[in-house]
Formats: C-alpha cells, sequence, structure tokens
C-alpha cells in the first residue's frame, strides 16, 4: 500500500484534505477528510493524518506500507510499537515495513509548526478539540472542561463530530439529527463545533471496534494545522482496559510534535462518570445520546445494549425521569437484552445498583443475567481448554463464532 500524494484545497465553500492512495492489488483510492471552509485554518496540508489512516489497513493485508510524503518524526517512530501492539492484540494483523521519511522540522517557517510544548508553555493560542458523539464518555470529557474540574489537558476550544467514521457515509442513518444535536450542545457549552466528513471507512472497511482508534487519530491529525491537543474520550477505565482500537495504551502513540492524541477519561468506570458529572449536569440531561442503533434517530432506542446499560444506571441513581432524550421505562425484553451485553459492563451496572439500593428488583433481575452469563463463560472457556478440538469447532460455530463478551 503507498501514500503517493497529499493536496489541501480550499474553495466551494469546503476546506478538504486528499491522500491518493495505491493498494497493493494496483487499485487506487482517495481518503478524503472534509469540512467547512470557515474551518480552514485547522485543516492541514501535512500527511500524518494518513499514517493511522493506512496503517491497520495494511497490516489486515500484509502488505508494506510506503509513505512518499514526509511525515512526522514522533509519528514515524511509534509504528514500531503500534504494530507489535496490534499484532499481539489482533494476529490477524501482521507486522509490516514501513518505508517513510521523516519530515524536517527545523526546515518550516509556520510559527504554528512549534511543537505542543512550546506553544503550550508560551501562552502561544491553544486549541484543543475532543470527540463528541453525545454519550456518557464524551459528556464525562466535555463536562470536566467546561465545568472547571481538575483536568491534565487545556481546556477544550473545540467540538469535534465526523460523519463516515463509526459507520460509512453510505450506510449512516439519523446523522443529520446528530449532528444538529452536537451542535446545540456546543452552542450551549460555548464552545466551536468542527463538523467533518469522511470517505476513510469506504475505502477501508476495516472492523471499527479496532479500527477506531486510527480512525480518530486520522481525523485529528487532518485537523492538526492549528489543534495542539485532540482528546478522544475513554471506553474503559484503566483497570479494565482490554484489546481494542482506542485505548490509553494506544492513543498517544499517534501523536505528533504538532498534536497530541490524549485518551482521556480512564481514571474511572463509564457507570461512575454517570455518578460523579454526567447524571447531574443539565446539559447532558437535555441532550445524552448513548444509542448505537440510528433507528432511534435523534433520541435513545430504548432497546439496544447501551441504551438499557445507561438507563439500568439512571434508575438505580433515581434520576431516569430528568433525561429528556431517555425512555424511562425499561423495556420488556430486559433480560434478552442484558445477557447480550458485555460481563464487565453487566458487573459495573450491578454494582451500582448495590451502592445506591434504589432498586431491589432491579438489582436481582441484573445479578441473576450476570450469574448466568458467568457460568455460562466459564463452561465455554472449560470446554475450550479441554475438549477435543473438533468439539471447540462445533461449539463456535454453533455460537456464530464470536467472544461471550468483554
Amino acid at each position: 500500500m503507498k501514500l503517493i500524494a497529499v493536496e489541501r484545497n480550499v474553495g466551494g465553500g469546503s476546506a478538504r484534505l486528499t491522500g491518493a492512495v495505491e493498494r497493493g492489488d494496483g487499485t487506487h483510492c482517495e481518503v478524503t477528510f472534509a469540512y467547512d471552509a470557515s474551518d480552514a485554518a485547522l485543516v492541514s496540508g501535512e500527511a500524518d493524518a494518513f499514517v493511522p489512516a493506512l496503517l491497520l489497513p495494511a497490516m489486515a493485508a500484509g502488505e508494506p506500507l510506503e509513505l512518499t510524503p514526509p511525515v512526522s518524526p514522533r509519528l514515524l517512530a511509534s509504528l514500531p510499537r503500534l504494530q507489535a501492539i496490534f499484532s499481539s492484540w489482533f494476529p490477524h494483523y501482521r507486522r509490516i515495513e514501513v518505508v517513510a521519511h521523516p519530515r524536517d522540522l527545523a526546515a518550516r517557517a509556520d510559527p504554528d509548526a512549534r511543537g505542543i510544548g512550546a506553544r503550550v508553555g508560551t501562552g502561544a493560542r491553544v486549541d484543543v478539540g475532543a470527540f463528541f458523539s453525545g454519550g456518557v464518555d464524551s459528556f464525562y470529557t466535555l463536562l470536566k472542561s467546561v465545568r472547571g474540574l481538575p483536568r491534565e489537558d487545556p481546556p477544550i476550544s473545540h467540538v469535534l463530530f465526523f460523519h463516515g467514521l463509526e459507520t460509512t457515509l453510505e450506510a449512516r442513518r439519523g446523522g443529520d439529527a446528530s449532528e444538529a444535536r452536537v451542535r446545540r450542545v456546543a452552542s450551549e457549552a460555548g464552545l466551536a463545533c468542527v463538523v467533518g466528513e469522511t470517505n476513510l471507512r469506504t475505502c477501508f472497511p476495516l472492523l471499527w471496534g479496532e479500527y477506531c482508534g486510527a480512525g480518530l487519530a486520522a481525523a485529528a491529525h487532518s485537523l492538526g494545522g492549528r489543534l495542539s491537543h485532540v482528546l478522544i474520550p475513554s471506553t474503559d477505565a484503566y483497570a479494565d482496559a482490554l484489546p481494542w482500537g482506542s485505548h490509553p495504551l494506544v492513543d498517544p502513540l499517534w501523536s505528533t510534535e504538532r498534536t497530541a492524541i490524549v485518551s482521556d477519561g480512564a481514571e474511572t468506570v463509564r457507570s461512575d462518570k454517570l455518578v460523579q458529572l454526567v447524571a447531574n449536569d443539565p446539559l447532558a440531561q437535555k441532550h445524552l445520546r448513548v444509542c448505537v442503533l440510528n433507528d432511534g434517530g435523534d433520541f435513545n432506542c430504548g432497546r439496544c445494549t447501551k441504551c438499557v446499560r445507561t438507563m439500568v444506571a439512571l434508575h438505580a441513581l433515581g434520576v431516569e425521569d430528568r433525561f429528556e432524550t431517555v425512555p424511562r421505562e425499561l423495556p420488556p425484553e430486559l433480560d434478552r437484552i442484558l445477557a447480550s451485553d458485555y460481563e464487565l459492563y453487566l458487573a459495573q451496572s450491578l454494582a451500582l445498583l448495590e451502592r445506591t439500593a434504589r432498586s431491589p428488583a432491579l438489582e436481582a433481575r441484573v445479578g441473576r443475567v450476570l450469574r448466568s452469563k458467568r457460568r455460562r463463560n466459564g463452561l465455554r472457556m472449560l470446554l475450550e481448554n479441554a475438549a477435543p478440538e473438533w468439539l471447540v469447532e462445533r461449539i463456535r460455530a454453533l455460537r456464530g463464532g464470536g467472544p461471550a463478551g468483554r
């Protein structure tokens, strides 16, 4: 796989960063990040965005990666470690040769190209972006900043929302309504809102759970013209973080001299993010959106695992009536939906219910589902470790080949 050239264009009401890519089979594609022309000052003309964009697709294909335009020396130096991590977590990503040239930082005359430390330490303008989907993790990161709580990074100045990352542009549903809600949140929080559009997932349809950190880092670096930091709200806490595309161990490795990629919020689990900050904040109560099913539109469907997981936590805290976008009543098929969630999150929900003791009946239901799931997972592990390989494969086939859950 080869990055042939990178081009930045501003005109016709938009600002675009485009990378011309040649795949190993000889086919070509153009990976594009597009923004409104009013955000042109943020849009970088460097090739750094295409390093995370292309690394995992090249590793998945087992192809060498060649980067013709020069790239960040810091990012280039991180690629061996990133390859080591991803190839150990996900064996279908193979370590590959990367042919690239580090950019000559000393030769740049652009004052905005100074290193992160120089910009932060000298009082120069610092623009900080945070990816925002409207969920618990996103709100926790946003509210820590706008409510003036202790944090490790400069305050957020820009909320970032993208079409074409989590799902392809062709498959997106409800995206315009979600964008409108994110814009309202940014406006009410007094922050700038940057909305981008990319065909990255159309070009490289990898599993988002594995590609998410790289995809977000690529989008972040496309805005490296001004952003000194870009915050990725953490999925899991430090104590629970398991192999996943966006991870506290991995996200910072995508950083460059110009833009630090930060995994934010891993100091606590998602249920405690609700307890500490999100559950009692009027902005979150008005706009929280956790749904993974777009048929929920601008609101939350109340039937997917993320909706139900959040609804259980709100019931545990006794604040379910305060959230405008979340159904107040738990669905009739609650046990079935809970059983399809990850064991880790069920355990966190049960711990919160036990701690608040507000809903003994709900606590008992979640406890039953969790105990049943643990028994099934224990039996699966026993069979996979002790049973003949042919039986293990048969069990996997009957189960659809997927894991029992994180």
